[in-house]
Formats: structure tokens, C-alpha cells, sequence
């Protein structure tokens, strides 16, 4: 044990003492620049994700959404873009810097001592091709995943969906045992399989890494007996300084190749959920239909609308008729109905007409009123991405019109390459407001419902606004309780509602 007496003063020693003082600092900032990368790297990856998928609803017939179950919906667009940038793009990323982080540990050991490529290397193949033999392991535990992932949030949305009627219909219970047989069909019976490859699984990526870290340290210790010069105890010395990172190295890239493959199979589960077409839409075309039919008259006759939630009558006999390029006023007494005789008109789910509404004297369903009108309220929202990608849908033939409209609006302020806080809107009320009107105009629609849309702008902006609507070649409806007389006379036609009842005075 002579080796143990060098003088630690000696020139070598501090030689290899500042070597490996460099190679930890650049380890340190390596490290803070990978978790910079990677937060960078995921935001962008889930914007890129998202707009792709959104690029993909608008480039496909809108009939065809109707076939898709609504939890497949939900389940796809609020989980897909971060479990494919986190589990899968993103883990790439990372055992790609992990991999350059752990070369650079490697090619420092070899300068200090060559002799370290002779037992690690092999060492690191081994380990790394062993996990590989289990293929058939890995494809049934990603089966099983998928059913444990996604299955849960169908089934609940589902569910969910349905408790209202249930319980207004007394079958709660009924529901209840539905909700029970499905998750035990198809969660429970599972859970059990997987935690036994799952946890054989964990057994065996750690035993190959404690048999790596145990190879290492031996073959170090033996190096450093039966060769006591300098080097050898820098050997050992950077050994066991650096096996944590062996250990770590093999530990994760095992974790990072399952973890890919099942998240793989988990967001193509997803998309398969999403984009399949019933028997019914099999046979509708993929080529976008901004609306079913040509509108040029929009006609209600004696109609109830009742409140879905409450079941009382919010409106009653009402006729209306609204022709292609009507602008239309609505105004009356808050809480009188003039919201839900909107929501009726858009073909929203949330309110029952007796009645059948007619376009071009023909009979249609809330598909086709969805398709040819587009509705601005309180309630509408933005997505994730840039002010101008969500004022424009993605679309660059838009953004010089958008542009104008911008100034039109007295929206110059803004950024329109800003990135939305959809968390906490950057906006004020009126900002807002301008922002969805904008929206509205170039979506393409039809028919244009604002609903209460210009309560927290100026009046002098307002009627800009209001003329530039007037002026265009669409139809337009407009639910306002702040209106003047210069605004009446924008219209052609003018509703009021009161106590339930729809009079037009215009």
C-alpha cells in the first residue's frame, strides 16, 4: 500500500486535481444548459404538436367530428401534445445529451488512462443490449399501459356526460354500476399483469445496473493493487468520482428506450381514437366544408326554446327570419332570453327548441347550424400559440387583412408575434373583446353572432366597429344592451326581447 504515501504536494497530482476540477465545472454548466434546452425544446415541441393538430380539424370535413366520440376528443387534445413532447421527442433530446455528456466523461478517463475503454466499453454494450432480449415484454407492457392510461379518462368523460340526465331521470344508480362494470372490465383486470412485468421490469434494469456499478469498482480496485503508480489512482480515484454517472447513464437510457416506445404506442393509440370514422362518416369526404349548404335564409316558426338544465321555457312562439346579409340588432332586458336565442340559432346543445329550424326552406340539425355560423360570447377562448396564429387559424392568406383590421380595432399596441399566457391572459377586457371580433370575421362563416361582444369597449371604437361589420358582405347579428341611435340605424332589422317574447321593431 505504498501508493498511499505520495506526496499529494507533488506537480502530477495537481495537475490531474485541476483536471478534474475543469471537467466538473463543465459538467455543472453542461448540465444547466441541457435543462435550459430542454424546457425551450418542450414548449416549442408542444406548440408545433398542437398546430398540427389543429391544422389537421380544419383540413378535414367538419361532418366527420360529429362521429367522434366527444372523450376521445378531450382525451386527445388535452394530452397528446405533452405526452408526446415529454415522453417521446423530448426523450431523444435528452439521452442525446446525455449520451454526449457521458462520451465527454468517457474520452477524459481515456486520456488520463487508456487502459479504462478496455473494461467499460464492453461493459456498457452488455448492459445495454441484455433489455433488448425482452422485446415481446416491452410490446405487452405497452398494451397494457395504454389501457391503464387512456382507457380511465374515456370511460370518465363519458360518464361525466351522462350524470345529469341520469339523475334527473332517477337512474343514478344505474350509471353508477355502468361506471364500476366498465373500469373493472377494462382497468382493473389489468392492473395486476402489469405491475408483475412493470416491477420485473424495474428488477431487472436495476440488478443489470448494480452488476455494471459492482464490474466497475472491481476491476478499478484490482488496477489500482497491482498497479501503484500516479495514474492508477487517478484511475481509481475518477472512477469512483464518475460512477454515479455509469450507473445513472445505464439506468435512464435503459428507462428512456421503454418509456419512448410505450408513450409511441400511447399517442398512436390516441390519434387512432381521434380520427376514426364510423360506418356513417366513412363515406364523407376529407376536403374542408366551411358550411353544407349555400345560406341565403335562415327561418324559426312558433318555437319554444326551454333551458336544457333547468327545463323551463326561456322563450316563447317565436318566428323569426333572417336573410343572407341581414344585420340584425338584438337588445332587450338582462336575463330576458337573448343569449339563449343566439345559443338556439348556433345549434348549441345547451338549449331545446321545439321547433325545427329551416335554411333555404330546408330542415337542419345543430351540424349544419354549427357549420354555417360562428358565435362570439364570454365564453369563447384562445389556444395556445401566437396572437396573430390564433386571430389568423394558421392561415397566411389572412394576415394582411388581419393586419388591417388590427389598426381598425385600435389593436396596434399589441404584439402580434407574442406568445398567449393561456394561463393568464396578457389582455385587457376590451382587448379581449376586439381580439375574438377579429376571430370571428376570419373564420369564414356565414352567419356572425356577437353576443354582448362590444359591452367593454368605447363608444367611439364600438362604431367603428359596428360600421366596418355593416359593411361587410356576411350576415350579421349583434346582441348589445349599450347601443345608441347612430348604432340603430347600422342595422336593417332590430329584435327586442322581453318577458319571453321576441317583437321586432325594425
Amino acid at each position: 500500500m505504498a501508493f498511499l504515501q505520495l506526496d499529494s504536494k507533488d506537480p502530477e497530482v495537481k495537475n490531474v486535481l485541476i483536471a478534474f476540477l475543469l471537467i466538473s465545472l463543465f459538467a455543472t454548466i453542461s448540465y444547466l444548459i441541457n435543462e435550459f434546452f430542454f424546457l425551450v425544446s418542450n414548449y416549442l415541441l408542444k406548440k408545433t404538436i398542437l398546430r398540427e393538430m389543429i391544422d389537421k380539424l380544419f383540413s378535414t370535413n367538419f361532418a366527420k367530428w360529429a362521429f367522434v366520440p366527444e372523450q376521445n376528443k378531450l382525451v386527445a387534445f388535452a394530452n397528446s401534445p405533452d405526452l408526446l413532447s415529454k415522453g417521446y421527442y423530448l426523450s431523444f433530446i435528452n439521452g442525446f445529451i446525455q449520451l454526449v455528456s457521458f462520451l465527454a466523461t468517457l474520452i477524459s478517463l481515456a486520456i488520463i488512462s487508456p487502459i479504462v475503454l478496455a473494461y467499460i466499453l464492453p461493459l456498457i454494450i452488455v448492459a445495454l443490449i441484455l433489455p433488448m432480449l425482452a422485446h415481446k415484454k416491452g410490446d405487452q407492457l405497452s398494451y397494457l399501459n395504454n389501457q391503464l392510461m387512456i382507457n380511465p379518462k374515456k370511460i370518465s368523460s363519458s360518464i361525466t356526460k351522462q350524470i345529469f340526465t341520469h339523475s334527473i331521470n332517477g337512474t343514478f344508480e344505474n350509471l353508477e354500476k355502468s361506471y364500476k362494470d366498465q373500469l373493472n372490465q377494462e382497468v382493473v383486470t389489468n392492473i395486476d399483469l402489469f405491475s408483475k412485468i412493470y416491477g420485473s421490469f424495474v428488477f431487472w434494469q436495476d440488478l443489470i445496473s448494480i452488476i455494471f456499478s459492482a464490474l466497475v469498482i472491481v476491476i478499478s480496485l484490482m488496477i489500482a493493487l497491482f498497479t501503484p503508480n500516479l495514474l492508477a489512482i487517478a484511475l481509481f480515484g475518477t472512477i469512483l468520482t464518475k460512477l454515479p454517472s455509469f450507473k445513472s447513464f445505464i439506468k435512464e437510457t435503459l428507462g428512456m428506450f421503454l418509456n419512448v416506445y410505450i408513450c409511441k404506442m400511447h399517442f398512436k393509440q390516441m390519434q387512432e381514437d381521434l380520427y376514426s370514422k364510423s360506418e356513417l362518416a366513412a363515406n364523407l369526404s376529407d376536403a374542408p366544408k366551411e358550411a353544407p349548404l349555400n345560406f341565403e335564409k335562415l327561418t324559426l316558426a312558433n318555437a319554444t326554446i326551454i333551458s336544457k338544465e333547468t327545463n323551463e321555457t326561456i322563450l316563447e312562439n317565436v318566428s323569426l327570419s333572417v336573410n343572407k346579409n341581414d344585420k340584425i340588432l338584438i337588445f332587450g332586458e338582462s336575463g330576458g332570453g337573448k343569449s339563449s336565442l343566439v345559443l338556439n340559432l348556433t345549434g348549441s346543445m345547451t338549449v331545446i327548441n321545439e321547433s325545427q329550424i329551416f335554411i333555404n326552406n330546408k330542415e337542419v340539425n345543430n351540424l349544419d347550424l354549427l357549420n354555417q355560423s360562428y358565435l362570439t360570447n364570454e365564453k369563447e377562448s384562445l389556444f395556445e400559440g401566437t396572437l396573430l396564429e390564433n386571430l389568423t387559424f394558421f392561415n397566411d392568406t389572412l394576415v394582411n387583412e388581419t393586419k388591417k383590421l388590427v389598426k381598425l380595432f385600435d389593436l396596434e399596441k399589441l404584439d402580434l408575434n407574442e406568445a398567449i399566457n393561456i394561463e393568464n391572459l396578457q389582455y385587457s377586457h376590451g382587448q379581449l373583446q376586439r381580439i375574438l371580433l377579429i376571430k370571428a370575421i376570419n373564420s369564414g362563416k356565414e352567419i356572425l353572432f356577437f353576443d354582448e361582444s362590444l359591452s367593454n369597449i368605447d363608444e367611439k371604437t364600438a362604431t367603428e366597429i359596428l360600421k366596418y361589420l355593416a359593411s361587410l358582405n356576411k350576415t350579421v347579428l349583434v346582441v348589445s344592451h349599450n347601443h345608441t341611435p347612430e348604432h340603430k340605424e347600422l342595422f336593417n332589422k332590430i329584435w327586442k326581447v322581453e318577458k319571453g317574447v321576441l317583437h321586432e321593431m325594425k
